[in-house]
C-alpha cells in the first residue's frame, strides 16, 4: 500500500481528546461544514438529548458512538437518527 495514500486519511482523524458542544436547537449546515474533517470536538443536539432522556440510548453509549464516528471519519456531527 502506498504510504502517501494513508496520509490524507490520518490527517482527517480526530485528536484523542475532545470537547463536547451541545445545542438544543441543532447546528447549521455552515457550522457542520466548518468542522467537516479533523475536528477537536463532538456535537450533541436536542434530538440526541431526548433519546437519552427517553431511555432509548444511554448517555455513555451515545458519547462512545459519537467519539468513534469522529475518530473514524473526522466529522464532529453524528446525529442519533443516523445511528438507528
Amino acid at each position: 500500500m502506498n504510504d502517501l495514500a494513508v496520509v490524507p486519511k490520518v490527517h482527517r482523524k480526530a485528536k484523542s481528546s475532545f470537547g463536547l458542544i451541545i445545542s438544543v436547537m441543532g447546528f447549521t449546515k455552515d457550522a457542520v461544514d466548518e468542522y467537516h474533517s479533523r475536528t477537536p470536538f463532538i456535537t450533541m443536539d436536542g434530538a440526541d438529548l431526548m433519546c437519552v432522556l427517553e431511555g432509548r440510548i444511554r448517555l455513555d453509549e451515545l458519547l462512545i458512538r459519537k467519539k468513534r464516528h469522529a475518530n473514524d471519519t473526522g466529522q464532529c456531527y453524528f446525529p442519533v437518527s443516523a445511528m438507528f
